[in-house]
């Protein structure tokens, strides 16, 4: 567990500073700053990763609530040492206003695709695996969120819980539309969901439909259309990514 904690957090929180080990302390840390001693007194330590509720997670889901947690953008972690103890509690906080504001502007600066933004949105018909169909006719006056994801794409399966708990907030809004769209082939795509829940109609990126998204580099990719064109055009995925896009949503929709 300790291992593996401390492996994530070196990877996805290097900007934050310690100064000491008190007896008990609440502190954070940047790990390429620790003396020697530090780091062999951390390595001794067992380690736990407590939730926003305060409960211990088992060793096998606190790696994934861990990611997810820091990918949310509305929390902020802190580290309780028990040097006494032996013992580091990974715990979260809601983040401050200014800490959220801080992660969209990075995501807005670093993440978006401004080319796209005000272009018009191609022609276009798409299916969905349950046969539905959706024309670039039907956007208009309507705000649609596509998802572009790939089976095997860790990044996108992190965005899963944020992209269901999205759909749940909007779903009984006539004015806005989700599709998601796979760039894996049926089959694959089909025996996914069967094991992943994904609430949002899934449509196959085929050839036709690969034509029409050749901006899409990376993946996830989520885009926002408003009345059939580009308003929010954001690659990859990072802490302020869903803070961007669920303020984004409730200004379009209101």
């Amino acid at each position: 567990m300790k291992t593996i904690l401390l492996f994530l957090f070196i990877l996805l929180c290097p900007g934050l500073n310690l100064d000491c080990f008190a007896q008990t302390h609440t502190t954070t840390w940047n790990p390429s700053a620790l003396t020697p001693e530090q780091k062999k007194f951390i390595d001794s330590c067992d380690q736990y990763l407590y939730d926003t509720l305060g409960y211990k997670l088992t060793t096998s889901s606190a790696p994934l609530t861990y990611r997810i947690m820091k990918l949310d953008g509305n929390y902020s972690e802190y580290i309780e040492i028990d040097s006494a103890a032996h013992t580091i509690s990974w715990k979260f906080k809601k983040a401050s206003d200014d800490e959220k504001m801080m992660r969209k502007r990075i995501v807005l600066n670093r993440a978006s695709i401004h080319s796209l933004i005000g272009q018009k949105f191609p022609d276009l018909e798409m299916v969905d695996l349950n046969g539905n169909h959706y024309t670039t006719e039907q956007f208009k006056n309507k705000t649609v969120y596509f998802n572009f994801w790939f089976v095997g794409c860790q990044p996108c399966e992190l965005e899963r819980t944020k992209l269901n708990q999205l759909y749940e907030k909007y779903k009984e809004n006539p004015n806005i539309q989700f599709i998601s769209l796979s760039n894996s082939n049926e089959r694959k795509t089909r025996e996914h969901l069967r094991r992943k829940n994904l609430q949002w109609p899934v449509v196959i990126l085929n050839k036709s439909l690969k034509s029409n998204f050749s901006y899409i580099e990376g993946y996830p990719t989520n885009i926002i259309l408003n009345n059939q064109h580009f308003d929010t055009a954001l690659a990859g995925l990072s802490e302020g990514t869903f803070l961007v896009i669920d303020e984004r949503l409730e200004t379009l929709v209101q």
